[in-house]
């Protein structure tokens, strides 16, 4: 069994320091490099006017708001508050007793005390904001 290929040897691999080998072409002909492309000639860049000069005005006029439309937001402006003013004095008293406690450790008194206190200033917060709220409504033509 003699094969054409069981003639030939087998590829090497380039030892250390050893440059690979390049490979050879039929004819014994060096290859050829391909050929640059020729740059295209760019046409001339178009000349850029000046900008022109403008000034634009705005007219100073303000805008005009009812006096319905003011008294109307702010009214909003309270009835919007009345919720952070009955909330916010409540969870700032828990969190402050809770800290206290876990500080001082009297679990869970000053919490209790404290929340307490934060119910009372936000109730007050709330009464006397609707207060102003119905005296922005009384005044009303």
């Amino acid at each position: 069994m003699n094969d054409s290929n069981s003639t030939q040897q087998p590829d090497k691999t380039p030892l250390e320091g050893e440059a690979p080998a390049e490979p050879k072409s039929l004819e014994g002909e060096a290859p050829a490099e391909p050929e640059p492309y020729p740059m295209p000639e760019l046409p001339p860049l178009p000349e850029i006017p000046p900008p022109p000069e403008g000034r634009f005005e705005r007219p100073h006029r303000k805008p005009s708001r009812s006096p319905r439309f003011i008294e109307a937001s702010r009214g909003m402006a309270i009835a919007f508050s009345v919720g952070f003013a009955l909330t916010g004095p409540v969870i700032l008293g828990a969190l402050l007793g809770v800290w206290l406690d876990n500080t001082f450790k009297t679990s869970p008194w000053l919490t209790l005390i404290l929340l307490l206190i934060g119910i009372v200033t936000g109730f007050t917060q709330m009464i006397r904001l609707l207060n102003r709220l119905q005296n922005e409504q009384e005044r009303k033509p």
